[in-house]
C-alpha cells in the first residue's frame, strides 16, 4: 500500500459536519494529551481541566516543586511520584490538596473526598461540611485508629474524623 496524503477540509462547515459524525461514533471520547515544556504561568497549567490532560512542568528540586504546586487557586488532587518513598511522603505532607496520591492512583472509597480553595469546601462521605481534611493515599506505614461507637463496635462514616485524616496538615509528617 502507498502513502496517502490527507488535506484540510474544504470548509469550516464540512469540518463541523465531520466532527459531529465522529462524535456520534465515539461519544464524548477525548484522546489523552500530554503537554511538555509547560511553565506554571501558561493557561493550560493554570486551569482545572477535568479531562485526560497532563502538563509536565520541570522543577529544580523538591522546594521548587512544592512552590509550583502551591501557586494555584485550586486544590482537588495532587500526585507525588518517587523511587524514594520517604521523600515522596515528605513532599506529599506539604501539599495543600483534598487528596494527594503517592506513587500511583490508589483509590480508597471510604476516605473523605473533596478539594480545597476553589476546588471545593467540605467532603463527600462524611466529615462536617466546613472542615478541610486531606487524604494522602499510597504505600505508607501508618498507624490507623478506629472510631468506636458507645457499643464498642467500629463505625464508619462518623462525623468524627479518623486519626489519620484529621491530624495531617500541610508541613506535618504522616509517619
Amino acid at each position: 500500500m502507498g502513502v496517502t496524503d490527507i488535506d484540510a477540509m474544504v470548509s469550516r462547515k464540512q469540518w463541523d459536519r465531520v466532527q459531529r459524525c465522529i462524535a456520534l461514533g465515539t461519544g464524548w471520547f477525548v484522546r489523552p494529551t500530554v503537554f511538555v515544556g509547560v511553565t506554571n504561568d501558561m493557561q493550560v497549567a493554570r486551569e482545572e481541566i477535568f479531562g485526560p490532560v497532563l502538563c509536565v512542568i520541570g522543577t529544580r528540586d523538591d522546594e521548587d516543586a512544592i512552590a509550583i504546586a502551591a501557586d494555584t487557586v485550586y486544590g482537588l488532587q495532587a500526585g507525588v511520584h518517587s523511587a524514594d518513598l520517604a521523600r515522596a511522603r515528605a513532599v506529599a505532607s506539604r501539599l495543600l490538596a483534598g487528596r494527594v496520591q503517592v506513587n500511583g492512583l490508589q483509590h480508597e472509597p471510604m476516605a473523605p473526598f473533596g478539594g480545597v480553595r476553589q476546588s471545593g469546601l467540605g467532603r463527600e462521605f462524611g466529615l462536617a461540611a466546613f472542615l478541610e481534611p486531606r487524604t494522602v493515599v499510597g504505600p505508607a506505614q501508618v498507624s490507623w485508629r478506629s472510631t468506636t461507637s458507645d457499643s464498642g463496635r467500629a463505625t464508619h462514616g462518623s462525623t468524627k474524623p479518623s486519626a489519620f485524616s484529621s491530624r495531617v496538615r500541610p508541613g506535618q509528617s504522616i509517619s
